[in-house]
């Protein structure tokens, strides 16, 4: 099958061939041309009455006398019918008078309109077809391209006669006509497919077998100048006999598809892709009519005759009438989480890291954007043909990064995107990462529109280089966006048709009040104090030496641990039995943090301890290469500052010093102290600590005074338990 758009060598000369011997036949057929029209159809006095068997002054005269005072409105057209006026409704009008304005989404016919798209291109050896309609007649014109306007030489037309579907093509010395073998039900959907390739053609109704002919003669290829015409034409009887009807369609059609390209059918230069049309109204007018949406739900419109209801976040089910507690979020495909954008800070580099779980090969999975006019800056991931595809454009075209490999629906992959300037990259699961450029000079990405995950509300205010209109289908676990952790339900602004994942922490496995951390198809649980075990099942002893495992941590902030750790001078003292060779054992610094925000810290990094902080002026770095710590042994560790002087003294051995630079020699933080770990520690340390601590911890001691009783004294904490 040759899937080339493109003329080659060959294509040219046989193309010279084709339009040579075009132009002679057409010579021919000028001398012995038609009867000609009385009236040209293409030129209708105000009024267009069809099928004009009058001369033009008799025309008039009987137009002026029905149509002359009848009141139709917005550019509408007054028609004669049967001795009766009738308004004819420019495309986004509608009502007796075409004086109410609608907007077309899923187009209803009634055999007096048509809707007409800008010339098909592409289309010149081979197109792909396909069409969705609820006929409620037997004959009716589908879809009309063509060369001329009254059919002449190359076209092609889609039509149901008597109940089949006929697919006619002509490249312009000879027409074939191709039936299906059964008969559209009427006041059903149907779903027709039709292809042409060259000089075959092929035509499939519903799930029976296609049907395929040829023409017979060595011409294959089409030229179409003229809109693309669907559901009718302006002038059916210039081409009925071309093709095959004299009849407009009757139905609804909610979708047509021609290589690939969804149709938008509204009349919006930024939106649809419709140029004009007739009669055309709307077939999901009344869907919503009688719908009530519990709890502050509303319904929308999901397709040509069914509906949704849009259920606010914590509501489930057809009507939302049900309350949900969530867990992990589930996506229908007409969801969405709306939270605050990205805004400036994301303007040079931008690292996204999701956990997701598709079930549909198409849907948008994240999306951020600069304005609600489809144009500027933005930031989306989405499934693309099953396929995960990252989009960014900084103002000048977009980077398109496909994986290389399709990804598996129902199971869970880990996803990470990224972009520094105009370059960037896709990684997921174990693939090869992919890179692309964005097109133009700029290099910073500015995303002042909400942050959406899982769909969007709606899809007009995405980038036209976004190109998606359909949610995602899953479930999401995890976002991280430059190494922030994102509550996906806390720090939501909106939501709409979230639902439960399939998981084991909807069941709600952590006991005492434990939380639920979801791994992929597994979970953790995070135990508050007191409790331990897989479920936070069991009852903590008394803690003398705290155990840690990484995702633990203590958190203080009464009054005698707060100020003996700001100010001009700092003691601390602990033994540590340390377990992985990095964790975070003490953290104290400030909320809203930058590069030159003040903090002290200590813990390992690769196997060195490391006491380091910043007075404001600078960072300072005291180290011990630690290897011996990690012998299963107690070890003593004290860090003392004075002023900017720093001192770290191991097993009351070894003494290492270090000096903070500038002249700032007061720490200044905020009212938190934590031991052993803390919430969020990549992004609230700046990647300086990656974990918690692994290991125990006992005998800790604030300024040489204040022994601390790690757990009794603590204000929160989590997975924390007797040293073994």
């Amino acid at each position: 099958m040759d899937q080339s758009h493109g003329l080659t060598k060959d294509d040219k000369s046989q193309t010279e061939k084709e339009n040579s011997f075009k132009a002679s036949e057409k010579a021919k057929a000028k001398e012995k041309d038609d009867k000609p029209f009385l009236v040209n159809p293409d030129l209708k006095p105000p009024g267009g009455i069809e099928h004009v068997e009058f001369l033009t002054e008799t025309f008039n005269v009987a137009w002026l006398e029905i149509c002359g005072n009848y009141p139709c409105q917005k550019n509408s057209t007054c028609v004669v019918e049967g001795n009766e006026p009738r308004c004819d409704c420019p495309l986004g009008t509608t009502g007796k008078f075409c004086e109410d304005e609608i907007v077309v989404r899923y187009p209803k016919l009634n055999g007096r309109g048509y809707l007409a798209f800008p010339v098909l291109r592409d289309a010149y050896k081979q197109f792909r077809i396909y069409l969705e309609i609820k006929p409620e007649s037997p004959n009716g014109l589908l879809l009309f391209a063509s060369e001329k306007p009254d059919a002449r030489g190359d076209f092609f037309s889609v039509a149901l006669v008597d109940g089949q579907v006929e697919f006619r093509f002509d490249c312009g010395k000879g027409m074939v006509a191709i039936r299906s073998v059964g008969r559209v039900q009427l006041d059903h959907w149907n779903s027709i497919f039709v292809q042409r390739e060259l000089r075959h053609g092929f035509v499939q109704l519903n799930s029976e077998n296609a049907v395929e002919g040829k023409i017979e003669t060595d011409f294959s290829r089409i030229t179409l100048r003229q809109d693309l015409f669907l559901g009718g034409f302006n002038n059916m009887s210039a081409i009925s006999k071309r093709v095959g009807t004299t009849h407009k369609f009757s139905g609804c059609i909610q979708e047509l598809v021609i290589n690939n390209r969804k149709y938008d059918m509204r009349k919006d230069p930024l939106l649809g892709n419709a140029i004009h049309g007739t009669n055309v109204m709307e077939c999901s007018a009344n869907v919503c009519t009688a719908v009530v949406c519990e709890n502050s739900g509303k319904c929308a419109v999901k397709s040509a005759d069914t509906h949704i209801c849009l259920c606010p976040l914590g509501y489930v089910g057809s009507n939302c009438e049900t309350k949900s507690t969530l867990h992990v979020p589930s996506f229908n495909g007409h969801s969405f989480l709306k939270y605050h954008g990205l805004d400036r800070s994301t303007l040079s580099f931008t690292e996204v890291e999701m956990i997701v779980k598709p079930t549909s090969l198409d849907g948008l999975i994240l999306y951020n954007g600069y304005t609600l006019d489809r144009k500027g800056d933005f930031l989306m991931l989405a499934m693309s043909g099953g396929h995960l595809e990252f989009r960014f454009d900084l103002g000048t075209g977009p980077a398109i990064i496909r994986s290389p490999h399709a990804v598996s629906l129902g199971n869970w992959h880990i996803v990470k995107l990224s972009r520094t300037g105009r370059d960037g990259i896709l990684e997921v699961d174990n693939q090869p990462r992919a890179e692309g450029l964005s097109q133009g000079a700029y290099t910073q990405l500015t995303l002042l529109q909400d942050l959406y995950i899982g769909g969007h509300q709606n899809f007009d205010e995405t980038s036209k280089y976004a190109n998606i209109s359909t949610s995602f289908s899953g479930c999401i676990q995890k976002v991280v966006i430059n190494e922030k952790p994102l509550d996906l339900f806390k720090s939501a602004k909106e939501g709409v048709n979230i639902y439960n994942c399939d998981h084991p922490c909807q069941g709600r496995p952590c006991m005492n009040e434990g939380v639920c951390v979801p791994r992929h198809d597994n979970y953790n649980c995070y135990c508050p104090l007191g409790f331990q075990g897989n479920n936070c099942q069991k009852k903590s002893e008394k803690i003398n030496d705290a155990q840690f495992s990484g995702g633990s941590y203590l958190m203080y902030k009464s009054t005698p641990f707060v100020k003996r750790t700001r100010g001009n001078k700092i003691d601390i003292q602990m033994w540590v039995k340390p377990e992985k060779r990095d964790g975070l054992l003490f953290w104290v610094g400030k909320e809203q943090r930058s590069a030159f925000s003040d903090y002290l810290a200590i813990g390992f990094v690769e196997s060195i301890l490391q006491f380091r902080y910043n007075l404001g002026s600078g960072e300072v770095i005291i180290s011990y290469n630690a290897t011996n710590f990690f012998d299963g042994s107690w070890h003593f560790v004290r860090v003392q500052r004075d002023k900017q002087d720093g001192y770290l003294l191991v097993d009351n051995q070894f003494v290492f010093e270090g000096s903070s630079p500038g002249t700032f020699s007061s720490l200044n933080t905020d009212k938190k102290i934590y031991i052993g770990g803390m919430p969020d520690i990549v992004h609230h340390t700046r990647r300086r600590f990656t974990s918690g601590f692994h290991g125990c911890l006992t005998d800790f001691t604030l300024g040489t005074d204040l022994k601390v009783d790690l757990v009794e004294q603590a204000d929160v904490g989590q997975n924390v338990w007797q040293c073994s």
